[in-house]
């Protein structure tokens, strides 16, 4: 944790929202960081200025807060519906981690962003708002809307990969 401090006091905001009591630190396992991403082709059409399709892994709860001032609303978060089955995990995964993790651009990432990105059928947008907080089941389809932007994209996402209280969250309490 590189701030001790700001950690605790957004954990506890975001659990304020769906708990009317405060969880102890041992009740939570949820990870946070900050994300600076820029266009990544100059081609505002090129595949690469969409986001890759994908789930959150075993995350009961992920989130993005938007923290670029003005910035261009289709730069948010959209979500997906699988539209024809596919191996999600298997198929492009090697492509994505390349291009992702060194920058580099292999050959196949256009090919791939495509033809993964084309199994699904997008079903709701979220626009990039200053300060707005979108919180989702991890094991929702997600990507990012678009990259295609004058300035960098910042956010703030967070994984929450346990929940270990009795309380009841807001659903299960009214059902």
């Amino acid at each position: 944790i590189v701030d001790k401090q700001f950690f605790d006091h957004f954990r506890k905001r975001l659990f304020s929202l769906y708990y009317h009591i405060p969880l102890e630190e041992d009740e939570i396992e949820i990870s946070t960081m900050f994300q600076v991403t820029n266009q990544m082709d100059p081609n505002p059409l090129s595949p690469k200025n969409k986001g890759w399709v994908h789930k959150d892994g075993t995350h009961v709860l992920a989130g993005v807060i938007y923290l670029t001032p003005e910035a261009k609303y289709d730069t948010g978060t959209s979500f997906y519906k699988m539209s024809t089955h596919m191996d999600t995990d298997k198929q492009y995964a090697d492509v994505m981690k390349q291009y992702y993790s060194s920058g580099e651009n292999s050959e196949g990432f256009d090919k791939a962003i495509e033809g993964m990105n084309s199994h699904f059928t997008e079903n709701l947008r979220i626009y990039n708002i200053y300060n707005r907080m979108i919180a989702f089941d991890g094991q929702e389809f997600h990507a990012a809307t678009s990259y295609v932007c004058d300035t960098p994209r910042l956010t703030q996402v967070f994984f929450v990969s346990y929940i270990g209280t009795r309380a009841l969250p807001p659903l299960k309490r009214y059902h």
